[in-house]
C-alpha cells in the first residue's frame, strides 16, 4: 500500500540520517518496499534462510536453488515459495 511505502522511505531516511538501524518485520512486501532494504533475514518455519546483504540474494539464489535471482517476480514472494 501507499502507506507502508510511505512509512518505509521514512524510517529509512531517519535510520540513515541518524546514523542508526532499524528493525522492521513485514510479511511479503511489495517490490518497492523490499527494494529499501539494505539487509534481510529471512524466516521460514521457524529457521533461519538468510540473513545477510540483500545484494548478496544473487548468490543465495544460484547456491541454493541453482538458478538465477529472478528479474520480473516478486523476491519476497518467490523467496516464501520456495
Amino acid at each position: 500500500s501507499e502507506n507502508a511505502i510511505t512509512v518505509m522511505k521514512l524510517l529509512k531516511h531517519l535510520s540513515v540520517k541518524q546514523h542508526v538501524a532499524s528493525m522492521v518485520i513485514i510479511h511479503q512486501p511489495n517490490p518497492e518496499v523490499f527494494a529499501l532494504f539494505d539487509r534481510l533475514i529471512l524466516l521460514s518455519k521457524g529457521r533461519c534462510m538468510f540473513s545477510g546483504p540483500c545484494q548478496d540474494l544473487s548468490t543465495f539464489y544460484e547456491t541454493n536453488y541453482d538458478e538465477a535471482l529472478p528479474v520480473d517476480a516478486v523476491i519476497a514472494d518467490d523467496l516464501i515459495a520456495k
